[in-house]
């Protein structure tokens, strides 16, 4: 758990130095046609993270009468999206229309802009809560508990392997934004 809170970790510091490297004008210009811009990686990370907390927290309410043991293992699915998503990436899927951020364009305005802003600074939060909710599921058996996922519902995998398949998402589109900074 320990190694997974200090992913965590490193990847709200990766975060911090996207966001200030791209600047409050380069956060929302688009590398090329077609690709995200930090902002809108950012805006899809955001999307991504909030569809798991309803189901992490419904998934940690309930009592646990055993505590469990770690270290946690991740089960098959979850072995094969982080691997497949890990950065650089060995798959492109496009994202589902309910998961395509808001569009930030290369003639941003002051509006888009803000957006792009608030973008960042929602990811922040978002991964900071993720540690908090990690946490508080310490003592639950992780790996024994499934969930749907929420992008494919006939998909399920443990507790433990949702949260290292979403770490691996936010490295792997932190890795995108960082592609797209030189052409900011």
């Amino acid at each position: 758990m320990a190694e997974l809170i200090a992913e965590y970790r490193e990847i709200g510091a990766r975060a911090e130095k996207i966001a200030v490297r791209a600047g409050t004008s380069g956060l929302a210009v688009r590398p090329s046609e077609g690709r995200w811009s930090p902002a809108e990686c950012f805006g899809h990370l955001n999307l991504s993270m909030e569809a798991f907390f309803p189901l992490w927290r419904d998934s940690l309410s309930v009592s646990v009468e055993e505590i469990s043991a770690t270290p946690f293992r991740t089960d098959l699915w979850g072995k094969l999206l982080v691997w497949a998503i890990e950065p650089p990436y060995r798959m492109k899927v496009k994202a589902p229309p309910a998961f395509q951020p808001p569009r930030a364009g290369d003639e941003a305005g002051e509006d888009e802009r803000e957006d792009a802003v608030a973008a960042a600074a929602r990811f922040l939060s978002l991964n900071a809560q993720v540690i908090d909710v990690l946490l508080s599921g310490r003592n639950h058996p992780l790996d024994a508990m499934k969930i749907a996922s929420p992008f494919a519902a006939s998909m399920k995998y443990s507790l433990w392997s949702s949260f290292r398949i979403n770490a691996a998402h936010s490295r792997r589109h932190l890795w995108q934004a960082e592609q797209s900074l030189p052409a900011v």
